[in-house]
């Protein structure tokens, strides 16, 4: 593993806990200003990993937030963005092209906008115009690959729009959930053997396989995470579907081709917490996957929170695509197809 992780990303996977730490502690002693605080709606634009976080909230606290909460991921604006809107801009590394083009646009809308980033242009125009910002220092992602940064924006994330009253974490959920990080470290760590690992076991059955990420209610956002975590970090083809919207049509789907049906690798986000009728839709569904020729694993969540189970498994995923990687015989972190096309973006 330590030969072909050169980058060290397995050390950024091991120090989320602190990420999450350092966020939570850092954003708490910002004095952020009251305008901030009575907006109508929400708007959060970043990409990428930068954006991973948004989808979370979303899920996580859909019966919870106070206003409207929309996520970006482009160069527009929605039309509903307006002087009562708290506009969130998000980029690790402060030079994500897509958000920072809209900050104008934001601004000729009178939108009042929040900045978060390690910095770059982002950072520097947060400073210069003296936009709310919390600019981290990445101490803990010593692979420097911004997806490996999730603990920063997610926990900031969390501990702004708690600060300004459009949720509630307290400092004991908080700290419950970090215990909860730590125990994982030593379970899905690099020295723990397969037989009682179980990232390790996912990473063997989803290699060679398709692997189509399952989650419902709270856990929606996660298996999105879960999906990407594996394209960018197991250099392995996934996507996610979400309970009870599956069960409406993609079951149909599964008739044909059906020589790639076999190639698929349905993997469930289970919880005790997901209301009783998607657990038991979990079980049908995949029973009807199984007679159909596909292949079915899961992990069940054993956080006692929710919050402590979506961060169970942003840990969770990210151990497990690395395995993957590992197991494609390939260093997790680059992404050269990406800085590819970013670099022929850029010519004229």
């Amino acid at each position: 593993m330590r030969q072909l992780d050169r980058d060290r990303m397995i050390d950024s996977i091991v120090q989320f806990d602190q990420q999450c730490r350092q966020a939570w502690q850092e954003v708490k002693k910002i004095a952020w200003p009251i305008a901030l605080t009575n907006c109508d709606n929400i708007v959060l634009n970043g990409m990428g990993g930068s954006g991973l976080a948004a989808h979370v909230i979303q899920s996580l606290f859909r019966d919870q937030l106070s206003v409207p909460f929309d996520v970006v991921h482009g160069y527009e604006l929605p039309k509903t963005v307006n002087a009562r809107t708290l506009y969130i801009v998000v980029s690790y590394s402060g030079n994500t092209e897509e958000p920072l083009a809209t900050i104008p646009l934001a601004q000729k809308k009178k939108a009042r906008v929040l900045v978060i980033a390690s910095g770059g242009k982002l950072a520097a125009t947060a400073r210069r115009q003296k936009i709310p910002a919390y600019i981290f220092s990445e101490r803990y992602n010593p692979c420097g690959q911004p997806r490996m940064g999730l603990g920063y924006n997610l926990t900031a994330l969390l501990a702004i729009l708690g600060r300004l009253g459009y949720i509630h974490v307290s400092d004991r959920e908080f700290d419950q959930s970090l215990r909860t990080l730590e125990r994982l470290n030593r379970q899905f760590g690099i020295d723990q053997p397969v037989a009682s690992n179980s990232a390790k076991k996912a990473a063997q059955e989803l290699s060679g396989r398709i692997p189509i990420i399952v989650g419902s209610e709270f856990l929606e956002g996660n298996a999105h995470i879960m999906s990407n975590q594996i394209n960018e970090n197991g250099k392995n083809f996934a996507t996610y579907f979400v309970i009870p919207e599956l069960n409406h049509h993609l079951l149909e789907g599964l008739e044909n081709p059906t020589s790639r049906v076999k190639g698929l690798r349905f993997f469930f986000l289970e919880s005790r917490l997901y209301d009783e009728r998607n657990r038991r839709r979990i079980a049908i569904t995949k029973k009807i996957i199984k007679r159909l020729g596909g292949y079915v694993s899961s992990y069940r969540l054993t956080g006692p929170s929710r919050l402590s189970q979506v961060l169970e498994s942003v840990r969770y995923g990210s151990y497990t695509s690395y395995y993957l990687a590992i197991l494609n015989g390939l260093n997790p972190s680059p992404i050269p197809w990406v800085d590819y096309f970013k670099k022929r973006l850029a010519k004229p």
